[in-house]
């Protein structure tokens, strides 16, 4: 069985130039040929007599294989990404890109060692010949099986991904490089779907396999489409629901491995290594085991070929494998879990013996260190730890690092005493650092509060964070998420407890009545049309929204455009007829006024918007009749020679109607209406409109359209209203009756029958 494979195998490699084909007898008169043992295995379920994947140097007595022969200090370095570097990737971009979808593509590479000539000394040793006849093959790849194979094909397969990771695309117009993982012939690309992000990855990725392997370098059979899930180095990724999994056949392997060697008498060297195998993946998930794993390792190495005798460590230590393995399913585990590194404190082990404490440090990359103690008492083991945490973990920080981290902890506990429960706090990492440097290197602030005009630092919490942001962007390229849910819970707490902003009142009908009566006692002989004005552009202000600087000077210049900011011009208030077309100022005929928003705070690339109002039959207050009167106003003005700047609402040729005036109008009413001043400004108007939009039955996106609004931030602003309530208690009744069952009935004093809701 296989004997074909075995044939057609060394013929196609013979005939893409890989090995040499020649007869045995002249094969072996060569002074450095040396013959290798190989092996036909199975390629998972696939029958030997179909396919098969050829394995070297597997059964060579000891000291006499090939890898004996080689020396490991001349190999590559074949260190590849941990798995933990793509969960950290999804989290990144979910982080970064909140609102998009990410997508992740698995690829393989055909073949992966045969890809790769090894150098000229290596050649000879792979050699080898085919039972029953006189061929002899001799190998020029790095072949499946050697212990250097990893090391040089590590040579070429990083090329590939530095020349994929170097690649880039623009996303929301700014360049992001591309993203790879890859271990040896494994490769996952993770990219958002935003614009043709996921097909210039894909293409780049393709690109960088032909251009490094050559075309036969893409395993088309092994590639996948872009998903939402993917199976790779042996792990399920899911990046739906952020989790990961071992598959349960993994799990059912590691089970019955770990139990067959604990039956064992005596274990082999392939035992242990088969055991390496299928519980390294637990490391993945479980650190902390990290050691135990190198325990095993150092025993198969210890112990080398064939094997050893099982002996009371091994037991142990399969005994504890075991107990992990079985008591874990290993499904669902949280991605977060891999967000961080975790500190170098990590954990220690303590093993005792009849004569001494052991204690080693868990973390790697780790100076091994054994302290030895005589285990007499407690007092011993407790003297033992002493000494390795005063050589361990020296503690002599600065002064200025220890006031600041005093700082950071109070005041980050500070704020999420105040955001949340005592119950429900949860220990934050702190990554203060790069801030700091940041602040120190521009010769900004380190804190909020002392930021100068406190009161406007914290009103302007949220820009504040944004212009942050945006500076890391623009100098560092670094992009800064302030999005997540520790920041968001911090931000929370420092508005509790440092914002003292009183949300202004809004302004209502009879507040607006009152204030033209008070406009229309105050005319006098002398009345030039100013009045009729300010009364226009309050009246306009309530229907349309209009926050004070679209309205009211001082007029701000923009520094990007020159131009002035987001006040409405004359030019851009419409008058129309019943039938749309647009008549001038002072005829009857006017039946809806609409105003062009050539820019809005809201409006950061200034698109425009256009809110058009149609008249409410009162004469007084009328979006159309103070549009038209504001207009009328500028003609008469114009015609008796004033000068006039091009603004609705200018009153010469370098000011408008000032702030001042209409807040002072404002505080008048409010105060003989019995209600504080303090808590009306010019904005209330704003507040006003929208809050008679909602008492109206408005939905809330009709209220965010009309008040040009970029988020739903106008929701802090609405109030409850007397006759917003007037039929909830009856419809809340009526709703609730109507889930019970039929077949009884109560009779309400109304007089109609309802669901009985009693049963």
């Amino acid at each position: 069985m296989g004997s074909a494979v075995v044939t057609h195998k060394p013929v196609t490699e013979y005939h893409r130039g890989r090995c040499i084909l020649a007869d045995r007898s002249a094969l072996v008169e060569e002074p450095c040929y040396y013959s290798s043992a190989f092996v036909l295995v199975p390629k998972k379920d696939i029958p030997l007599s179909d396919d098969g994947r050829i394995i070297h140097d597997l059964s060579a007595p000891h000291g006499s294989s090939i890898n004996d022969a080689t020396n490991t200090d001349w190999t590559p370095d074949d260190r590849w990404d941990p798995y933990s570097s793509i969960a950290r990737r999804v989290l990144q971009l979910r982080r970064q890109y909140p609102d998009a979808i990410i997508y992740v593509l698995g690829a393989d590479i055909a073949e992966a060692f045969l890809h790769v000539p090894v150098h000229a000394r290596h050649a000879s040793a792979f050699g080898g010949s085919i039972p029953r006849s006189h061929v002899g093959i001799m190998s020029g790849t790095a072949v499946f099986g050697w212990t250097a194979s990893p090391g040089c094909f590590a040579v070429f397969g990083k090329a590939a991904r530095h020349y994929h990771r170097y690649g880039y695309s623009y996303v929301l117009g700014l360049p992001e490089p591309f993203w790879i993982f890859q271990w040896v012939d494994d490769i996952v690309v993770i990219e958002v779907d935003i614009g043709d992000r996921l097909h210039c990855a894909e293409q780049r990725l393709r690109n960088a396999i032909k251009l490094v392997f050559g075309p036969d370098g893409w395993h088309e059979g092994k590639f996948t489409t872009w998903s939402r899930q993917i199976h790779a180095v042996a792990i399920d990724w899911n990046l739906v629901d952020l989790s990961v999994s071992i598959p349960q056949r993994k799990i059912h392997k590691m089970k019955s491995k770990v139990t067959e060697a604990l039956e064992l008498q005596y274990i082999t060297k392939k035992n242990l290594s088969s055991l390496v195998g299928v519980l390294r993946h637990v490391t993945t998930f479980i650190p902390i085991a990290k050691p135990f794993m190198q325990r095993l390792i150092r025993a198969m190495e210890r112990f080398g070929n064939p094997g050893t005798p099982m002996n009371d460590m091994l037991l142990g230590d399969l005994e504890w494998w075991k107990q992990l393995v079985f008591e874990n399913e290993f499904a669902g585990v949280p991605m977060s879990m891999f967000d961080s590194t975790p500190p170098e404190s990590d954990g220690w082990v303590v093993i005792h013996n009849e004569s001494s404490f052991i204690v080693e440090g868990l973390t790697p990359r780790r100076t091994f260190r054994t302290t030895r103690f005589q285990s007499d008492n407690g007092a011993t083991l407790a003297q033992c730890l002493l000494s390795v945490v005063s050589s361990w973990i020296p503690v002599n920080p600065s002064h200025t690092f220890e006031y600041r981290l005093g700082r950071i902890t109070a005041a980050t506990g500070q704020l999420k005493r105040a955001a949340i429960n005592e119950s429900s706090l949860r220990t934050y990492t702190k990554k203060f650092n790069h801030w700091v440097n940041f602040c120190e290197e521009f010769g900004f602030t380190i804190w909020i509060n002392e930021l100068p005009h406190e009161r406007q630092a914290r009103i302007a919490f949220d820009s504040k964070v944004a212009a942050v942001v945006f500076a890391h962007r623009s100098v560092r390229n670094a992009r800064q998420n302030y999005k997540n849910p520790e920041f968001e819970l911090i931000a929370q707490g420092y508005k509790r407890t440092n914002s003292h902003v009183d949300r202004k009142q809004p302004v209502t009908t009879p507040m607006l009545r009152e204030m033209h009566r008070k406009l229309q006692e105050s005319r006098n002989d002398t009345e030039d049309g100013k009045t009729d004005l300010l009364w226009g552009s309050i009246v306009l202000a309530f229907f349309f929204f209009d926050r004070s600087s679209e309205l009211r000077g001082p007029v701000a210049r923009d520094s990007s455009t020159g131009g002035t900011t987001h006040c409405i011009m004359a030019v851009d208030v419409i008058l129309r007829n019943r039938h749309g077309v647009i008549i001038e100022p002072g005829s009857v005929a006017a039946h809806s006024a609409e105003i062009l928003y050539r820019s809005h705070k809201g409006d950061q690339v200034r698109q425009g918007t256009v809110i058009r109002h149609y008249r409410s039959g009162e004469s007084h207050l009328c979006p159309v009749i103070a549009a038209e009167t504001c207009l009328r106003v500028r003609p008469r003005w114009l015609h008796g020679g004033r000068r006039l700047g091009p603004f609705l609402t200018s009153v010469n040729a370098t000011s408008t109607i000032k702030k001042s005036e209409v807040a002072i109008l404002i505080n008048q009413v409010a105060r003989t209406q019995g209600s504080d001043p303090s808590n009306y400004a010019c904005h209330s108007m704003r507040i006003g409109g929208a809050c008679a939009l909602l008492a109206a039955g408005k939905r809330e996106t009709v209220i965010r359209l009309m008040g040009r609004w970029a988020s739903w931030c106008f929701s802090v602003y609405t109030r409850l209203r007397p006759g917003m309530l007037r039929d909830v208690a009856e419809s809340m009744i009526r709703a609730s009756a109507w889930v019970c069952p039929d077949d009884t009935s109560v009779r309400p004093l109304g007089g109609c029958n309802l669901p009985s809701i009693f049963n």
